[in-house]
């Protein structure tokens, strides 16, 4: 439940107000005095969005084991007793790109394109070719230089070949933004991007479900969202664990893959008893329809993401 600190007088048009009202009659604004201490404010942060309720506990064991089980009870209006859906997506995303956002900049923290690394990736026997990959960061990396005056050194080089029309320029001045920056300070930016991609794909997901049970209960969009809503957390909840175990001890690329293998089978498994228990078909038609949202939805994921880090990277 918010927490409200009432007062008897509209701080934003001076009305006069009775206690019952939580919004001036006059001016529509919330009547909640928020001139407390940071210690209270961050406390009731907390309290009003985070907090671990009888609603959250409720909600906690059948939005891990009981796959549907939720998005049935919403959508046939008992929902007093559980978490919003969205809430529970909110709270579940912002756990995932804290821990992924933390891991990124862990395991790239320090590390810049520079002449070793470009090196390395030269796998090649001519001296000349590495000595020229050696160049290019050279320049790409020399802060002295403006855009032009880097162009120009490049196309000075053999081989090397670019116009100079606007949109060439911008991508080379983010090149050379990204070269010139650690790797953990690009891929955090990307990262920081990505719930508003979700926040995009989510709706989209939720139609290709309209879409795909156009001729079954339930009929409505916004009962396909929740459920969107409820699978797209239980996925992030799965990452969030393998990020956390991650962190939390050294655990080999070995063991990394077989975690990952595990996680993967838990989310196709949840989903397909996801799927049976909201559209309450057959296993051969649920598995099937499984199989050709995942593949459209895949090729979806592939497009956004590429996109997002395209736009990231142009806004870096």
């Amino acid at each position: 439940m918010k927490i409200r600190r009432k007062t008897q007088q509209c701080l934003n048009c001076g009305l006069t107000l009775n206690t019952v009202y939580h919004y001036c009659p006059r001016c529509g604004q919330e009547n909640n005095d928020n001139n407390v201490s940071f210690g209270t404010f961050v406390h009731e942060f907390f309290a009003n969005y985070f907090s671990f309720d009888t609603k959250f506990a409720k909600s906690a064991v059948p939005f891990l084991i009981k796959p549907g089980f939720l998005t049935n009870r919403f959508n046939e209006g008992k929902r007093v007793g559980y978490v919003h859906p969205l809430r529970l997506y909110l709270i579940v995303s912002i756990i995932f790109f804290f821990l992924a956002t933390w891991a990124v900049r862990s395991s790239l923290e320090g590390t810049s394109i520079d002449n070793s690394d470009l090196s390395e990736i030269a796998e090649v026997d001519s001296a000349r070719a590495v000595s020229g990959f050696q160049r290019i960061a050279d320049i790409l990396e020399d802060e002295s230089l403006n855009d032009e005056a880097a162009l120009d050194s490049l196309r000075k080089m053999d081989s090397f070949e670019a116009d100079s029309g606007e949109f060439v320029m911008r991508v080379f001045h983010q090149v050379r933004r990204v070269a010139q920056n650690d790797l953990d300070v690009f891929a955090g930016f990307i990262l920081q991007n990505m719930p508003i991609m979700m926040f995009l794909l989510i709706p989209l997901f939720a139609l290709l479900l309209k879409l795909l049970y156009i001729r079954r209960k339930p009929e409505l969009y916004v009962q396909h969202l929740v459920h969107a809503l409820h699978l797209h957390a239980f996925f992030l909840f799965l990452l969030s664990l393998l990020i956390a175990l991650y962190l939390a001890f050294s655990i080999g690329d070995t063991t990394i893959s077989w975690i990952n293998f595990v996680i993967n089978l838990l989310l196709a498994a949840y989903a397909f008893f996801s799927f049976r228990q909201v559209y309450q078909q057959g296993w051969f038609k649920t598995i099937v329809k499984l199989f050709l949202i995942g593949i459209v939805y895949f090729w979806i994921l592939v497009v956004f993401g590429l996109s997002e880090a395209f736009i990231s990277f142009l806004l870096f």
